[in-house]
């Protein structure tokens, strides 16, 4: 692979670049005169730089020529997740913990983020290309995931980053035009959530005759007082208790029933839908009335329904404000960014997050708008994507052989093997010592035949009776073998 580095205003005919919020790879398209790149090939690295810095880093994976002009179409460095693949298991981990480890440890990529979710993966399994499993994790926090033409690395939320900078008409905003978008303007929110677990009390009299007490709600947990002495509970048909609960008639059941003129008190808890309302008046004088009624039934107390209807009124009560704008190139800015807008003609002046930029030869377009998160719809609709996706890799086979496979390569003990082995033993008759070689000038070997063992002052004598040459003797010996 060649590194090319090309000036944006003196090397290329003609080069565009796109960079869009939610997409992993930016793109360029680069127009060269192929003369004075004969060699450049699919895969080659290519760096686009603009007055000293860079603007675009990737690599060629098109290229077209007509003998005169060589057209080359890149991606930038996030095309190498592509083609990575990674196997790991993870536990207790933040999504943005695992991203870190995966880009650090299998890609040349610098992780630089520092946005947490607050979201722990109790289990997560990675078994696939990169850009599928991080992917997966910027679908469950509905994060972007960017690279710079510096190979950083980017997993963070839209609008997380501001990039400092501000466009002024008249400075280096060259053109703006706007559309407000009504499609979501909520004035009026009527809130349907889940059921809150509250508490209350009600008191009776006995009159020495009813047993039965009808209650205000269905209990769930209750204790009776009767002239202020705590009574036994317990079910129907059940001996040596003093009451029990029927549910279902909202009944306190007596076996007996309290004297006349007795105090009966029954503390209990209940459940009960919440239904909030919240408006805007200044958007409804302003609009019109736009109401909406949300089921959010993952929502179980006042409190967070309360939050969550504020929270949605504040973000929809005014419609969305998108801008396509014409402005100076500017290489430090990046989709995802907020950047002020000041435009005074259409009477604009706030922090907008980037969603779009096309960089051409003499200046960029930008797409910016309002993005909108309700954090409790937020963290909902993460939990549900994490039960959704911790059902499927429990239901895929792949991923239990994933397990299976790691836990093979955890050492969890020795396995012992015997094995017995017959050797053959053959008497050379040599022995290298000079002190003790012997030849006693026969050639009849006999005795009982050991094998040679050089040095030895009986075993070790040519010509002994202990040791004959060419005499064999065959002998079993047992082994143990240890596999990890």
């Amino acid at each position: 692979m060649t590194q090319y580095t090309l000036d944006f205003d003196t090397d290329a005919v003609d080069i565009s670049i796109d960079k869009e919020l939610n997409r992993a790879v930016d793109e360029a398209e680069i127009q060269l005169n192929e003369e004075d790149y004969p060699n450049l090939a699919i895969g080659d690295e290519i760096i686009v730089t603009k007055d000293g810095s860079k603007l675009f880093g990737g690599y060629v994976i098109e290229k077209e020529s007509d003998n005169k002009t060589l057209n080359i179409k890149c991606n930038s460095y996030g095309y190498q997740l592509n083609n990575i693949y990674a196997e790991e298991i993870y536990e207790n981990k933040s999504p943005e913990e695992i991203v870190q480890d995966l880009i650090s440890n299998y890609t040349d990529l610098t992780y630089s983020s520092t946005a947490t979710s607050g979201v722990t993966l109790t289990r997560w399994v990675v078994r696939g290309y990169l850009n599928e499993e991080v992917g997966k994790l910027a679908d469950i926090l509905q994060w972007q995931i960017k690279t710079d033409p510096n190979k950083n690395f980017y997993f963070e939320p839209a609008g997380y980053e501001s990039s400092g900078k501000t466009l002024t008409y008249g400075v280096n905003l060259i053109d703006s035009t706007w559309k407000f978008d009504t499609t979501n303007l909520t004035n009026w929110v009527v809130l349907k959530a889940g059921q809150a677990k509250l508490n209350t009390q009600e008191t009776f009299s006995g009159d020495g005759s009813t047993t039965e007490f009808t209650l205000s709600f269905k209990p769930i947990e209750v204790r009776v007082t009767v002239d202020g002495a705590e009574k036994v509970g317990g079910y129907q048909g059940q001996s040596g208790i003093d009451y029990y609960v029927d549910n279902e008639n909202k009944k306190i059941v007596f076996t007996t029933a309290p004297n006349s003129g007795a105090s009966i008190g029954v503390e209990y808890t209940f459940f009960k839908p919440i239904v909030v309302e919240a408006k805007d008046n200044s958007s409804i004088n302003q609009y019109g009335i736009y109401r909406k009624e949300i089921q959010a039934k993952w929502i179980s107390t006042y409190n967070d329904a309360r939050k969550y209807s504020k929270s949605y009124i504040t973000q929809y009560s005014e419609p969305i404000k998108i801008g396509k704008l014409k402005a100076s190139i500017d290489t430090e800015l990046r989709p995802g960014q907020t950047i002020r807008i000041v435009d005074d003609i259409n009477n604009i002046d706030e922090d907008l997050t980037i969603k779009k930029i096309t960089i051409k030869r003499d200046f960029m377009e930008l797409e910016v708008g309002s993005v909108v998160t309700n954090i409790l719809d937020w963290h909902a609709a993460v939990e549900k994507r994490i039960k959704e996706l911790e059902k499927e890799l429990t239901s895929t086979p792949d991923i239990l052989q994933k397990y299976l496979y790691f836990s093979e390569n955890l050492k969890v003990g020795l396995k012992i093997t015997k094995i017995e082995v017959k050797y053959r033993y053959v008497n050379t008759g040599i022995k290298w010592d000079n002190a003790d070689s012997v030849w006693d000038g026969t050639n009849v070997w006999w005795g009982i035949v050991y094998p040679l063992i050089l040095g030895h002052t009986a075993y070790g004598k040519l010509g002994t009776v202990t040791n004959r040459l060419g005499l064999e003797k065959e002998e079993w010996q047992t082994h143990y073998l240890e596999e990890s």
